[in-house]
């Protein structure tokens, strides 16, 4: 009561910040050297590591469920172990939690992920929490935002994540909007509202609210409010990570393309793919061909795939 009252009569919220000021964001990239890709995000006391790894398109997961089979290229996956919060239990099969947090993160994403014909990689993500106050799965898209452009993944923009919070008094019927809120702001006030945005446009949105009535005045006023965190969230993400690296991580495998003719794919797999087998183990790479003949090869490094796509070549 004393800080629903604090927050309503005098702007004052429990850490002392302003309602639209965001906790200090603390950044950092190839914490982790022998990865594709990683980077560690912080706002406040909530902390993201994500880490990227790229392999080839042969690698998209299946899904086989109720629904048509269909696959995915981006994979975006998020733990929360019971340390992230100071909590001592066991460790075992995934909760709703990671369910639903992996899902938003993805979903947020895969807006700004390249074409399959300009990157043609199967993509994955992991952001492990490691200390939580609120905001994690804001901390994980972030963190996968940096991740990605450090492994040399042409997003088309850069995503930011906040989540705004909201006190409400019934008897006036007044609100405040606030940014960035944390876990105590969460677990006892009226509204969480996560919205995901490049500069451009926003991405992904999530709402959880605890009272009976919301109007738009306050989905416009949050829209507003969240626009300048994020912009300060990216500010900061931009000043570690300005672009997408140059060049792909030297363990990360490469992808070669080459459109074989569809008359001619008989003479490259021969046999019982008897040919494709024999390159793949001789060359230490993966050989992918669809049926409009666009051949992938996946390779561990560039002198390799180069002289698989030789030899396939010389058979055409």
């Amino acid at each position: 009561e004393v800080m629903r009252k604090n927050i309503l009569t005098k702007d004052k919220r429990l850490d002392g910040r302003n309602l639209d000021e965001v906790r200090e964001v603390i950044w950092e990239v190839w914490l982790l050297p022998r990865t594709h890709g990683s980077a560690l995000f912080q706002r406040g006391m909530t902390q993201a590591l994500s880490i990227a790894t790229l392999w080839g398109p042969d690698d998209v997961q299946t899904l086989d469920w109720m629904m048509p089979e269909s696959e995915k290229r981006y994979i975006h996956h998020y733990n929360f172990p019971p340390y992230s919060v100071w909590e001592v239990r066991m460790m075992r099969w995934v909760g709703r939690r990671e369910i639903g947090h992996w899902a938003l993160a993805e979903r947020a994403l895969i807006a700004v992920l390249p074409e399959l014909s300009d990157f043609p990689y199967t993509i994955r993500v992991v952001s492990e929490i490691t200390t939580c106050n609120g905001s994690s799965s804001m901390a994980s898209i972030c963190g996968s935002t940096m991740s990605l452009m450090h492994a040399w993944v042409p997003i088309k923009e850069p995503v930011a994540w906040v989540a705004m919070g909201m006190i409400y008094d019934e008897e006036t019927h007044k609100y405040k909007i606030l940014s960035d809120i944390q876990a105590q702001e969460d677990f006892l006030w009226d509204m969480d509202f996560k919205v995901a945005r490049t500069k451009n446009g926003i991405t992904a949105m999530q709402l959880d609210v605890k009272i009976k009535w919301l109007k738009m005045d306050v989905f416009r006023d949050a829209f507003s409010q969240s626009k300048w965190a994020i912009s300060y969230i990216l500010e900061r993400m931009l000043m570690v990570q300005p672009k997408v690296n140059e060049k792909l991580s030297p363990y990360a495998p490469l992808i070669m393309n080459l459109q074989v003719p569809v008359d001619k794919i008989s003479a490259i797999i021969w046999k019982g793919w008897e040919n494709v087998q024999r390159m793949e183990k001789d060359y230490n790479v993966r050989i992918s061909i669809a049926e409009d003949g666009m051949t992938t090869v996946t390779a561990v490094n560039q002198e390799w795939g180069e002289k698989v796509i030789a030899e396939i070549k010389e058979k055409l």
